[in-house]
């Protein structure tokens, strides 16, 4: 099922120009949470920072969501715990990491040399939820037991934006696949995602050969040039001002920056090229339910993934809300800023419906 939600001209909000009075300029220090005491350690030594949010007392805890951020983004920004705080709100516990190379977590900033670590290292954080793993050396969440006790027998949903997205869409597709975790396979209700990375704006086919098969082996780190790179760009992923000035804020190198202020590496351009063209050529076996919402227009990931996906996806017919594609129309990339309200609408609706579809498949 395909719906349009319009986001028409949206009420651009302005920012007062500083005061010649103020005692001093806005830094991401106003709006980074800082760095927190949970972690978990991957298969390479890296210690990958983690936030979870949830339900207040009072407030049942239903079910977990998995979620997984974008490129060169992170967990701890304003939006996103805006976001979380909602779904918590609504009975979710939210579970969220900086990928490596991203945020508080290890690694060289924004470096991929290998896509499938990110799965791997989700599956690994997906096991030690799902199983209950006491905290120790490797781990911590920093939850009390008994939450942790239910974390283990609740339905979850995997969820991410961009390359998030498409992280969860190839997370369910592993899990649903994999033999080892049965009983943990069949409490995943479905994924919610905007915008998933499915389809890009690479660059043309010799060029592209060039990129991935001299220049990237090389030269991995070196930063790929301004004029071949969209992603970098405030105009299409941002609709607000305030926005704008919090990711020209958030950089390394200013204070309480955590984004990166340049180009994507040759190496993880490379990787991620490799990521989506596997995601776009398995989209058949999508057999579980999703959601999507994405612009049509989204000028950084192309809206004809998400259409491919909704076509060839293979989720049953009888599965209530199976396949759902929910257009942003004008509202750009980053929907987790441009359409929160939206977003947690969109979300909460479709998770209900899913865990009351999922109820009986549970018992």
């Amino acid at each position: 099922m395909r719906t349009v939600a319009d986001g028409g001209k949206p009420k651009i909000a302005t920012t007062t120009p500083p005061s010649s009075t103020s005692t001093r300029r806005k830094t991401a220090l106003d709006f980074n949470l800082p760095k927190g005491d949970n972690f978990f350690i991957n298969s390479r030594k890296q210690r990958l920072h983690l936030r979870t949010f949830l339900p207040e007392s009072g407030v049942e805890m239903k079910a977990l969501l998995f979620w997984y951020h974008g490129y060169a983004a992170h967990i701890s920004g304003p939006t996103f715990r805006e976001f979380a705080e909602g779904m918590a709100a609504d009975g979710y516990a939210v579970i969220a990491v900086d990928q490596h190379g991203h945020g508080y977590s290890d690694g060289a900033t924004v470096l991929i040399n290998d896509y499938k670590h990110l799965l791997e290292d989700n599956i690994a954080i997906l096991d030690v939820v799902t199983r209950g793993t006491p905290d120790g050396e490797r781990s911590n969440l920093g939850l009390d037991p008994d939450i942790r006790d239910k974390m283990t027998q609740l339905p979850f949903f995997f969820g991410g934006q961009s390359l998030g997205g498409g992280l969860s869409l190839l997370m369910a597709m592993q899990l649903k696949n994999d033999t080892t975790r049965p009983n943990v396979g069949a409490r995943l209700l479905g994924v919610m995602t905007n915008c998933p990375a499915i389809r890009a704006n690479p660059p043309k086919e010799p060029v592209l050969f060039l990129l991935k098969h001299v220049i990237a082996p090389l030269f991995p780190s070196r930063q790929i040039p301004k004029f071949m790179e969209k992603v970098s760009l405030p105009e299409l992923v941002w609709l607000k001002p305030e926005h704008i000035e919090m990711g020209a804020l958030d950089k390394i190198g200013q204070p309480g920056g955590l984004g990166w202020p340049g180009t994507m590496r040759f190496g993880t351009g490379s990787q991620l090229i490799d990521m989506l063209g596997e995601l776009y050529s398995r989209l058949s076996e999508v057999d579980f339910p999703f959601l999507v919402l994405h612009d049509p227009e989204d000028g950084i990931v192309r809206f004809e993934g998400t259409q491919k996906l909704l076509d060839e996806a293979s989720t049953p017919a009888d599965v209530p809300r199976g396949k759902e594609v929910k257009e942003m129309l004008g509202l750009k990339h980053d929907l987790l800023s441009n359409a929160t309200t939206q977003m947690l609408a969109a979300y909460t609706d479709w998770g209900a419906a899913r865990l009351e579809a999922g109820a009986q498949q549970l018992t």
